[in-house]
C-alpha cells in the first residue's frame, strides 16, 4: 500500500498549529506514507516541512460565496478538484483533518475495506430521520449506518470519488436542507452538514460494508493506546486532552520531559507540546 495522508490547511493560525500536531505525530510514529498538504495560498511557507508535499489550493469559501460563513467546507471537496496526476504512485488515501494525531500503530494498519472514523452527530431520532429523508430526496440508497466520522482511509480513486460526492451532497443540504433556519445542536443543525453529507454518501457507496473504527479515536481517553487505535481526533471538550484547554494554557505547567505516551490523552498532549517546541528530532 502506497499511502497519501491528505489534509487541507486553511489560512488560520489555529489550523496551522493543528497541522504541526499532525505532522509531528507522523514523524514520531515513523513517517509512514507521504503527507500531501493541500494548502491555502497564504500558508505555503508555514507548511513547507521535510517530507511534506505542498499543493497550493484555493479554499471553497473563496470560490463560492454560499460558503462564506461555513469554513468547515474547506476540509472536503479539494481531493476531487485536484488533478489526477497529483496522486500518481499512491494506491490509498487517508483524508484527515489537521487537528489529529497518528499513533505508533498507524504504520501497521492495513484495512481491506474502506475505513472511517467515528462521529457523534446523530444524537436524536430527528437527526436520523432527516438524514434518511435527505438521502431519499437525492435518490441515494441509505442503510442507516450512523455517526460516520470525518476521516476516511480507502483506495485512492474511491476516496477522491467520495470526496467529490460529499461536497455535492453538502451543497444540496446547505441550499435545501434548512428552509426554516440553521437548526440547533444536538438536533438537525447546519453546523455539521458536512458530516451529514459524509454519512449519506458513505451509505450510498458502501451500504452495510461501511467499516467504522481505528480512526477519529477520542483524545479524551485515559486508556492506553490500543492495537487498533491508528488515529486520534482532538476534541473541544473541557476534558483532557482538549485543544481549547491547550490553547488556553491549561497545560503550560506540565513539562514535555514529564510526559509519556501511556494513554491516549497524554500522547496527544506530548505530541502537541513537541510541535510547539519545534517537533521531534527522533522518536523518544
Amino acid at each position: 500500500m502506497k499511502l497519501a495522508i491528505c489534509c487541507y490547511v486553511d489560512n488560520k493560525p489555529a489550523i496551522i498549529e493543528e497541522f504541526r500536531w499532525l505532522y509531528t505525530s507522523w514523524v514520531y510514529s515513523g513517517g509512514s506514507g507521504t503527507i500531501l498538504a493541500f494548502a491555502h495560498p497564504g500558508v505555503l511557507k508555514a507548511v513547507t516541512l521535510p517530507g511534506v508535499r505542498v499543493i497550493e489550493t484555493d479554499p471553497l469559501t473563496e470560490r463560492d460565496p454560499i460558503w462564506a460563513e461555513y469554513p468547515f467546507i474547506n476540509s472536503i471537496g479539494y481531493l476531487s478538484r485536484a488533478p489526477a496526476s497529483t496522486f500518481n504512485g499512491f494506491t490509498h488515501i487517508l483524508r484527515t483533518d489537521c487537528d489529529c494525531f497518528l499513533t505508533p500503530n498507524f504504520p501497521r494498519q492495513a484495512p481491506r475495506l474502506p475505513l472511517f472514523g467515528r462521529g457523534q452527530y446523530v444524537q436524536t431520532r430527528e437527526v436520523a430521520v432527516k438524514i434518511a429523508e435527505m438521502a431519499e430526496r437525492l435518490s441515494l440508497s441509505y442503510s442507516w449506518c450512523h455517526n460516520i466520522g470525518s476521516t476516511i482511509l480507502a483506495q485512492a480513486q474511491a476516496v477522491r470519488h467520495f470526496d467529490g460526492q460529499q461536497y455535492e451532497v453538502a451543497r444540496f443540504l446547505h441550499l435545501e436542507g434548512f428552509p426554516d433556519g440553521r437548526g440547533a445542536w444536538p438536533g438537525w443543525w447546519w453546523g455539521v452538514l458536512t458530516m451529514y453529507a459524509g454519512e449519506i454518501v458513505a451509505n450510498a457507496m458502501w451500504g452495510m460494508g461501511v467499516c467504522v473504527g481505528g480512526l477519529d479515536c477520542m483524545s479524551l481517553s485515559g486508556d492506553p493506546i490500543g492495537a487498533l487505535d491508528y488515529h486520534v481526533h482532538a476534541w473541544t471538550s473541557a476534558q483532557d486532552f482538549s485543544k481549547n484547554n491547550f490553547r488556553a494554557g491549561h497545560y503550560d505547567l506540565i513539562s514535555l520531559a514529564s510526559l509519556r505516551p501511556d494513554s491516549v490523552r497524554n500522547y496527544c498532549l506530548m505530541i502537541a507540546k513537541m510541535a510547539a517546541q519545534g517537533g521531534p528530532d527522533e522518536k523518544r
